[in-house]
This record gives C-alpha cells, structure tokens and sequence, in this order.
C-alpha cells in the first residue's frame, strides 16, 4: 500500500513538473526616474521581464550563458524526468526484486541532487528581493560652467507567478514519494 500511494505522489509530482516548467516563475519589473536641478524630470523606459524556467534557460542559451543554463536544465528538467522514468519503470515492472531497491536507491540519490535547482532558484530569488527598496543616487554634474544636481531613481519588483508554486510542490512530493518508495523497497529486503 506505501508502494502504491508512493508512486501516486510521483505521477502527481510529474504531473506538477509540466505546468512548473513552462508556467512563469518569475516576473521582474525594473523603472526609474530623472530629476535634473529642479526643472527637468523624466522617467526612464520600464523593463518588465516575465519568464518560465524553460524560457529562462532558452534565454540563458542564446545569451551565450551556456553553463548556468545546462546547470538549469539538468537539475529541472533532467533529473526530474529521469527520476519518473526510473520510479514509473521500478513500481511497474520489478517491484519487489533487488532491481527495484537499486533503482530506488538511485532515485533516493538523485533527489539530494535535484535539490541544487531549488538552491540555485531561492538564492535568485533573494538576490532579485532585495533590490525591492528603491535606490536613489545623486550626481553633480558640470555643463557650460553650471552645476546641475541629477538624482537618478531606480525601482525594482519581482512577483512569483504561478510556476513557482507548481514548481515547489513538485519538489516536495517528488522528494516525499521517492523516500517513501525506499523506505518502502528496503523493508521488503
């Protein structure tokens, strides 16, 4: 019965995983403001910047930061597959037999690893918070004999989206279900 509810958490996971990948994790909005003395201001052009981890590491590929998308794409798209395949093949077709304790020792493994994506997605996500605060810098500048102070403001958001939070609950119920699954595999041996 742990085998079974065990690999129906991992077909849940596996389920999350699709909509985890292709939803948007991320949303970043980036504006600002210029204050020249007191009589000119403008505001400078928002970047507004929404992104699935698929679409992270095709943008990551194609700016020419190849390791940091191979990185991602290992341990998020990767690993999780091939944990399913070996769980889906292990429940399925050896369950039981020394074969299938060796598979789940492998999957047990590889989710130890597959916890780097979700290292590498939290200290991101740090990094992108705390430039929530806006920053105000102040320049003094010299045209034609005349001082001008500039101030220059920036102002940055981000807002998870709905593949963060698919993304999160396929870690934890891959992770609960594959250790469930050994558990499971070597009480039977």
């Amino acid at each position: 019965m742990v085998k079974l509810v065990a690999f129906l958490m991992s077909m849940l996971s596996l389920l999350l995983l699709f909509p985890g990948l292709c939803q948007p994790i991320l949303t970043v909005m980036v504006g600002g403001d210029v204050q020249a003395g007191g009589f000119a201001h403008f505001s400078l052009p928002n970047l507004n910047q929404t992104r699935s981890i698929l679409g992270t590491v095709q943008h990551l590929w194609g700016n020419e930061r190849r390791l940091v998308a191979f990185l991602i794409f290992m341990f998020s798209v990767f690993i999780p597959a091939f944990k399913a395949i070996l769980t889906m093949v292990c429940f399925l077709y050896f369950r039981g037999t020394a074969l299938a304790r060796n598979g789940m020792r492998w999957v047990a493994m590889i989710s130890k690893w597959s916890m780097c994506d979700v290292f590498i997605v939290a200290v991101f996500l740090v990094f992108l918070t705390t430039g929530q605060q806006p920053a105000l810098n102040s320049h003094a500048l010299q045209l034609m004999g005349m001082k001008i102070d500039v101030q220059v403001g920036i102002r940055m958001h981000s807002t998870l989206g709905p593949g963060f939070y698919y993304f999160t609950t396929y870690c934890l119920l891959s992770i609960l279900s594959s250790q469930l699954m050994y558990w499971a595999e070597s009480k039977d041996s």
